[in-house]
């Protein structure tokens, strides 16, 4: 059969090389190119056909070079833009379309069926003819039917635009050979274009015309075959509908598969600003907030459905719709898409591959590389099945030659060798998707039974238990929302028991329980993953903290869902990474989508620390650390964002030599902070300062549509909005409570001054205690050329040689100021901060060190945090080792201490009775240091 096969190709070669003589008296000599055409005629009896009848087109494939690379979008609608020039009628427009595309679906067909190029690269490459296709017959037609019928307007007498949304596989850049297109029109406004005709009908007639011309079969065959099923109310619904029509559809009448669907939009034509409404209005009904688990039993009635489907009419063999198929893979990673999307942008998009790859980047899927694998398989399987002829199937061909020569295609050397390696994929995707779709076992916690202790029965907790069950039983609840209710409660009592505090425990997961009622979908997460329900009562045991964060945002449930995602801290760059992509997300100008990206995302960054912390799963240092770089990843997003909006409205501030600013503002750090010692409930100690001239008006290459305000009052609007950003109050709660009164001259200060003017204040009338604070400050967000100049700035204040009895004499007075609140408590009461050998008395022993030795010491600058400043100590020999480990492990001790106070939500302080002798220790240290 194999040489069959090949004398077939052989014979297909010498007839259209003779053809191309006969038209064109040339054909390549060439190795290569002769080498990849038996390639095509062996996959593609379509690329045949079509070179017999226009070998002009081979040749031209050959001259042109582009059976070497593929054309990129501009050049594309540069191509089909020139041949609808000459086209005057809509005939000739059909004809100038389909030998436009015929030719650049014969040159992607190239390059799949030689591997030139990856599946990714072909599949967007499909997408972008089709993009192209669109739009380019979309500026023909629109004007042609102006022409006839009048120019559709709205309101304000601004012409309108058709508003066309990519749907499936066109929206996800992921399209196949011969796939349909899949479309939803609207346009902006109602209207009338005359006394017969309104907005709605002109439209109707334009989006006709255009599926006219890219479906109808003609002597050339066709372009693409348009679906608009997946429109409103499906066929019986209107071809076009207008903006505020399709809005209260989405809002109030839209299915649940219609938001699988959604996943996928993408827009491809129409009004910028119009599409980025319709983009956020469609992300926030596909999208929930909530942890949206109903998806699930909606994905296993879907896929019952299309089995349904595949089984009644023998489709088994089907790649896409079959067991094991694309169609699996795809439903997968929507699921996830789904349920965590709402409050993880970043799985917003509506690429397959991309999708997984977040999805595992993020761990809510351990391993994605089979499924991936088998992705690919498959899609490139598609494509050499569609090549063949030209044909939208998805089904494995029962003609045995036919699968020789797709396997020969896939340089798979027999048919058995194919079908083996098919079975093998998509026995890995149906395997896949029974563990990810299968619905658990009714019985909660099987096979990992509960076993309630002997405090289940004890009267207390019967009490508690009964109360609360009281308390429920008030609640306004059907039948289905009262049976989950009842199980969650039945549960939760028997693993509470076996819990010290069992009745504080039960509390705590009870008041979570009240609040999801206004949501109680919530408690499908428990019976979609059990054990989630284990983690919910060990974290609400360990935590006071951590169970009001739950009830104030039950999305954080989300975050519980895979034990190994819960204690998975990324580090600094990845934190800066992820929020960046979430921000890509939306535009910059909706601030609320803004506000809650950043509150969601510091709820759920803080939420893993804090879990990972009482499960006793990282030390207090990687606590501070993993707090302090959320807090730096948020500010350095919120600049971003702040720095956007601010330069769209008003242009950029100017420097004293006239050219613009980029950025040329930091935001320093001061404090817990500056000192990378944050904690859970930690105030922010901020200061900002800009380096431009503040009298010069801010310019912009466009000279339009900004307002020209002062460089002053440009950074003084900046400082602003991102204290805006970082500090209202909003319905997810509020990021940071900021504290600037460190900037010069404190409140009464400029909020932002100039560099100059900082630098002046530093160096002219700072006071000793505001050089204490500078030895804990740092640049953590802003310009890095701005950020040099303070860190110079900062080195050279810091190692000015100070008389040391008058530093002394003012650090103590300072230390006076400060802990004067603690004479008020009671006598056997120590704070852990304020008390004498509490935290307060080590951080001014490292800052006196600095201030008093930096002259000789210059290493004792490079460090904000006080053990590396301890470190640095001992290696200089200015304390011995054993000095330098009592007061770093006494500092680590009391932050550690202070932490597990903050998440019981109780003061920093403890009995007088525990930390003596490491008080000791710190006292003596005080008095040898600066007391003697």
């Amino acid at each position: 059969m194999i040489n069959h096969i090949k004398k077939t190709v052989d014979e297909r070669f010498r007839e259209i090389k003779a053809q191309c003589l006969q038209v064109c008296s040339f054909f390549p000599e060439d190795e290569r190119f002769t080498t990849q055409l038996k390639n095509v005629l062996l996959a593609s009896n379509f690329a045949y056909s079509q070179w017999f009848a226009r070998p002009k087109n081979l040749i031209t494939l050959y001259e042109s070079n582009d059976f070497n690379r593929l054309a990129n979008r501009s050049r594309l609608s540069t191509l089909l833009q020139q041949r609808f020039e000459s086209c005057h009628d809509i005939n000739t427009l059909k004809q100038q379309l389909r030998h436009f595309y015929h030719y650049q679906l014969i040159r992607i067909i190239w390059h799949d069926i030689n591997q030139l190029a990856d599946l990714k690269t072909i599949m967007f490459n499909i997408s972008i003819l089709a993009d192209v296709c669109i739009i380019q017959t979309l500026d023909f037609l629109q004007p042609y039917l102006e022409h006839d019928y009048g120019i559709p307007v709205d309101k304000k007498g601004n012409r309108q635009q058709l508003q066309v949304m990519a749907m499936g596989k066109l929206g996800a850049n992921e399209l196949n050979l011969s796939s349909d297109i899949d479309l939803i029109f609207c346009y902006p406004e109602e209207g009338k274009l005359n006394d017969t005709l309104d907005n709605q009908q002109f439209f109707t007639r334009l989006v006709q015309q255009f599926i006219d011309v890219l479906q109808d079969l003609t002597a050339d065959g066709f372009a693409y075959r348009v679906d608009t099923r997946l429109r409103p109310y499906g066929l019986s619904g209107a071809i076009v509908m207008s903006l505020n029509a399709l809005v209260d559809y989405y809002q109030n009448e839209a299915r649940d598969w219609e938001r699988y669907a959604m996943i996928k939009v993408r827009m491809v034509y129409g009004d910028h600003e119009v599409n980025q409404r319709l983009k956020t209005i469609l992300r926030k009904f596909t999208y929930s907030l909530y942890i949206d688990f109903s998806v699930m039993e909606s994905l296993r009635n879907l896929k019952k459905i299309i089995t349904k489907v595949v089984n009644s009419k023998n489709m088994t063999n089907n790649i896409k719709l079959g067991k094991g198929g694309i169609r699996e893979i795809e439903f997968i990673a929507q699921l996830f898409q789904l349920i965590h999307g709402g409050h993880d942008y970043t799985l917003q998009v509506p690429n397959l591959l991309t999708a997984l790859k977040h999805l595992e980047q993020k761990s809510y899927i351990k391993n994605t590389t089979e499924l991936r694998n088998a992705y690919v398989f498959l899609r490139i399987l598609e494509h050499h099945l569609q090549a063949m002829d030209n044909q939208q199937t998805h089904s494995f061909p029962e003609d045995i030659e036919i699968q020789q020569r797709i396997a020969l295609s896939l340089n798979i050397d027999s048919r058995q060798q194919l079908l083996l390696k098919l079975d093998h994929y998509r026995q890995i995707v149906s395997d896949y998707f029974a563990k990810v779709i299968e619905k658990p076992n009714s019985a909660m916690f099987s096979p990992k039974k509960i076993t309630p202790s002997a405090v289940y029965n004890s009267n207390t907790f019967k009490k508690t238990a009964i109360d609360w069950q009281q308390r429920f039983q008030e609640k306004e609840l059907n039948a289905l929302d009262k049976n989950r209710l009842l199980h969650f409660i039945a549960e939760v009592q028997k693993i509470a028991a076996n819990y010290n505090k069992a009745e504080t425990t039960l509390d705590r997961v009870f008041s979570i329980a009240e609040s999801l009622l206004q949501n109680s979908e919530y408690f499908l997460v428990f019976e979609e993953n059990p054990t989630t329900l284990l983690t919910l009562v060990a974290l609400c045991h360990a935590s006071a903290w951590i169970s009001k964060q739950i009830m104030l945002h039950p999305v954080l449930l989300a975050e519980m869902l895979n034990e190994e995602r819960l204690y998975l801290i990324p580090d600094a760059a990845h934190m800066q990474q992820s929020l960046a992509e979430q921000l890509e997300q939306i535009d910059f100008q909706h601030d609320d989508d803004v506000l809650t990206i950043f509150r969601h995302f510091r709820q759920r960054q803080v939420f893993h620390i804090a879990a990972s912390d009482v499960m006793g799963k990282l030390d207090i240092m990687r606590v501070s650390d993993g707090l302090t770089n959320i807090a730096i990843a948020v500010l350095r997003g919120a600049l971003a964002q702040a720095w956007e909006k601010m330069t769209d409205k008003y242009g950029y501030p100017q420097r004293d030599d006239g050219n613009p600013c980029a950025m040329d503002f930091i935001i320093i750090a001061y404090g817990k902070l500056g000192g990378i010692e944050l904690s859970y409930e930690s105030d922010l100690d901020l200061v900002f300062v800009h380096d431009a001239n503040e009298q010069a008006l801010t310019i912009r290459t466009d000279q339009f549509n900004f307002d020209a305000i002062s460089g002053a009052q440009f950074y003084t609007r900046l400082t602003k909005e991102l204290l805006h950003i970082l500090s209202a109050q909003t319905s997810s709660g509020k990021l940071y409570t900021i504290d600037t009164r460190l900037r010069p001259n404190g409140l009464s200060g400029l909020p932002v001054p100039s560099f100059t003017a900082f630098a002046k204040y530093q160096q002219e009338s700072a006071w000793t205690w505001e050089h204490q604070a500078l030895v804990r400050a740092r640049v953590v967000a802003g310009d890095k050329t701005l950020a040099e100049k303070f860190v110079q700035l900062r080195d050279r204040i810091l190692s000015q040689q100070r008389d040391i009895k008058k530093l002394k004499k003012e650090v103590i007075s300072m230390h006076k100021r400060v802990t004067q609140a603690d004479k008020k408590q009671a006598r056997d009461i120590f704070n852990l901060k304020k008390s004498r050998g509490g935290m307060m008395d080590i951080e001014f022993i490292a800052q006196y060190l600095v201030l008093a030795w930096s002259h000789k010491i210059p290493e004792l600058l490079m460090f904000t945090d006080n053990i590396r400043i301890f470190e640095t100590c001992e290696s200089a020999g200015l304390i011995p080792r054993r000095q330098i480990d009592q007061l770093c492990n006494a500092y680590r001790d009391l932050r550690r201490t202070s932490h597990r106070l903050a998440l019981q939500y109780l003061p920093e302080q403890v009995p007088k009775t525990e930390f003596i002798a490491l008080r000791k220790h710190v006292r003596n240290s005080w008095k040898q240091l600066i007391q003697s």
